[in-house]
């Protein structure tokens, strides 16, 4: 168990300006920068989108997750939120909604390795096993045609619930 962050202090709150929340325009540039931020694949991405669903998290924890959120996203034109929605207008995330709504396993295996990435990603030292190239799977970021146009300051909507 490696129990998160308890590394921050008050001097790492001087360099929070450049994390400070964005407005996007169109929902497909959102994706793609957050991809970008929070340094992940877009298998790893599309993976904690689908722990949006507020039935899989019980007191904090996560429980009864499954592959049905994708299932009902490629399947129902009008299920999920409109950021949900633009995972499909991306092919390289549409794919993996697609591969996520036919096998859970996978679903499963890359939310664990991709929730664990995400919760180590801001810590100064860690004595947690290593979460870096070996947790990195799937297609490359660069590959998604992430680009930061049309990004500006302002409020920002976290699909998963982490700031950055």
């Amino acid at each position: 168990f490696c129990g998160g962050r308890v590394d921050a202090d008050e001097d790492t709150a001087a360099y929070s300006d450049d994390l400070a929340p964005r407005n996007y325009s169109p929902l497909t540039v959102q994706l793609e920068d957050d991809m970008l931020v929070k340094g992940l694949t877009p298998r790893e991405y599309v993976a904690l989108m689908g722990r949006t669903n507020p039935h899989a998290v019980v007191m904090g924890m996560l429980v009864g997750v499954t592959h049905e959120h994708f299932e009902m996203l490629r399947d129902n034109a009008t299920y999920g939120t409109p950021l949900e929605r633009a995972l499909l207008a991306l092919p390289a995330l549409e794919s993996v909604v697609e591969e996520y709504a036919a096998d859970e396993e996978a679903f499963k295996m890359e939310l664990a390795a991709a929730w664990t990435k995400i919760m180590n990603a801001d810590r100064y030292e860690t004595d947690c096993a290593s979460f870096g190239d070996d947790a990195v799977r799937g297609v490359p970021i660069e590959e998604a045609g992430a680009s930061s146009s049309s990004v500006s300051r302002g409020a920002y909507y976290t699909p998963f619930g982490f700031a950055v």
